[in-house]
């Protein structure tokens, strides 16, 4: 006779930790976008898989955080958020809007969707206001199922 139950803290996979949690949706972003794939990511799961996966990295530090660190980076280097960078007043929340209108009206293919979903949840973080909140949200949701 088998009985199954579930562990103490509810959670019946174990816990994976950010770092773990970061390396399986990146796996799944990466076989789910290959051409060759046995089930492909759409454009709009690979965004969505891609978001989760860069609060994710923002989470576990270490290696997974150097695509946050160049993100940011590279905006300060731009001046985004300093008031009089080389692109004018270029705010954060408006770097943030302009990846929405990116994902909404260009025709990505699902790696770069993903890709780009790596870089929202970058800027989402720094942007503060709904951004942020959106970015919290999701890290939220991340940190319970990764335990």
């Amino acid at each position: 006779m088998i009985t199954l139950a579930a562990s103490a803290s509810g959670n019946i996979l174990g816990g994976f930790g950010a770092g773990g949690l970061a390396l399986i949706l990146t796996a799944v972003l990466i076989l789910g976008t290959k051409d060759s794939s046995e089930h492909p990511l759409p454009k709009n799961a690979a965004l969505v898989i891609g978001l989760m996966a860069g609060v994710c990295y923002l989470g576990a530090g270490q290696l997974w955080g150097i695509p946050d660190d160049l993100i940011v980076s590279t905006m300060r280097g731009f001046g985004v958020g300093s008031g009089g960078g080389v692109l004018g007043n270029v705010t954060e929340p408006a770097v943030s809007l302009t990846l929405v209108v990116v994902a909404w009206f260009v025709r990505l293919k699902a790696r770069t969707a993903g890709v780009l979903g790596i870089g929202m949840s970058s800027v989402f973080s720094v942007s503060g206001g709904v951004w942020a909140m959106v970015a919290m949200q999701v890290g939220e949701a991340m940190a319970r199922f990764a335990g």
